[in-house]
């Protein structure tokens, strides 16, 4: 019988070296392979939700506004609120109350996105916050006086709500 291969240098390299070169090797392939199955579970939960009423809800439910959205524009109309966040399966609709001198609040809205809108530009979401957030930090005096300004305000008739 002869030397053992462990024994010999070649083994000695073998055992010694490459098969814990081949072990870290191994590792590090796992671990990209978690983190690529994580990025995929990501994306398809993502693509699961990828419609925009759900988008929108999630994206106003972290920033603190998920009491102001109802889902249609006569809840917004007959609710307490002045002011509401009117999520529709095709868009994004923010409605106030105004208050402008006649016997009861005008309703109608200040801004709306459409579906296709965040399909062109995704970056339509940071517009929208910033609409949102500056609606929801503005007193109802300071709203009332900018629609009597210069503030876009698009009162609703009776037969369009």
């Amino acid at each position: 019988m002869g030397i053992e291969f462990y024994n010999t240098v070649m083994g000695k390299r073998f055992f010694d070296a490459q098969i814990p070169a081949f072990i870290k090797a191994m590792n590090r392939l796992a671990e990209a392979v978690e983190k690529s199955n994580e990025l995929a579970e990501k994306v398809a939960g993502t693509a699961s939700s990828s419609n925009l009423k759900d988008n929108l809800t999630r994206i106003l439910q972290k920033k603190g506004f998920s009491g102001y959205i109802v889902s249609s524009f006569e809840e917004a109309k007959e609710n307490d609120r002045k002011k509401n966040i009117v999520l529709l399966d095709d868009g994004i609709y923010l409605t106030y109350k105004a208050d402008l001198g006649q016997e009861t609040p005008v309703f109608g809205e200040f801004a709306s996105w459409n579906e296709d809108e965040f399909e062109e530009d995704p970056t339509i979401y940071a517009s929208v916050m910033n609409w949102v957030s500056d609606l929801y930090d503005d007193s109802d005096d300071e709203i009332n006086r900018r629609i009597n300004g210069t503030l876009r305000f698009t009162p609703y008739g009776e037969d369009e709500v």
